[in-house]
């Protein structure tokens, strides 16, 4: 990815609000920096039509990324080329940055052993994260957060980028791949 993007903007796609919420936090204020605007959306409700037209435009315009789960894809690369062909082509493959396994791994990653005890104990900042799902999150979430949300807003105040791309093997290649 280049460095410098000068005047072109960046269009970061996102299935749901889980999606947008780490994005919105912890991704795009590190890419504001270098480009002229970071729009970040929420595509899951739309109708293909309108998200191929929207890529196609988008990429014309500057660059894009799209994000998404894993979820039951063999691996990476199968799961890029079925979002390839389900858009049409509207976007590149290398545009498709899939989270393995879903984003509440993202999230866990951030916690390092320290602030994994403050928020609710030590098995939330041990070990990888690469194949939490969303139940395994669930299951982790201490009982003092009454909801999902609260948790993950818990974890996005002290998200730790170090630990996040130790401990998260699709994360570590985003960051890699995006310079955060």
């Amino acid at each position: 990815m280049n460095q410098q993007t000068g005047d072109r903007p960046l269009h970061i796609c996102v299935e749901g609000p889980d999606d947008y919420r780490f994005f919105a936090n912890v991704v795009c204020p590190r890419l504001e920096q270098r480009y002229a605007l970071v729009r970040l959306v929420r595509y899951a409700e739309w109708k293909r039509s309108k998200l191929t037209s929207f890529l196609r435009h988008a990429a014309k315009m500057g660059d894009v990324i799209y994000a998404a789960d894993i979820n039951d894809a063999p691996c990476v690369t199968a799961k890029k080329q079925a979002i390839h062909r389900e858009l049409g082509n509207a976007i590149a493959g290398a545009a498709i940055v899939v989270v393995v396994r879903e984003i509440e791994g993202w999230y866990l990653a951030g916690l390092d052993q320290r602030t994994a005890k403050e928020i609710g104990g030590a098995a939330l900042g041990a070990g990888s994260t690469d194949d939490v799902s969303k139940e395994k999150f669930e299951a982790l979430q201490p009982r003092r957060f009454d909801l999902k949300v609260d948790f993950m807003m818990e974890i996005l105040a002290r998200f730790a980028l170090d630990a996040g791309r130790a401990r998260n093997a699709s994360f570590r290649y985003f960051c890699a791949k995006y310079s955060l």
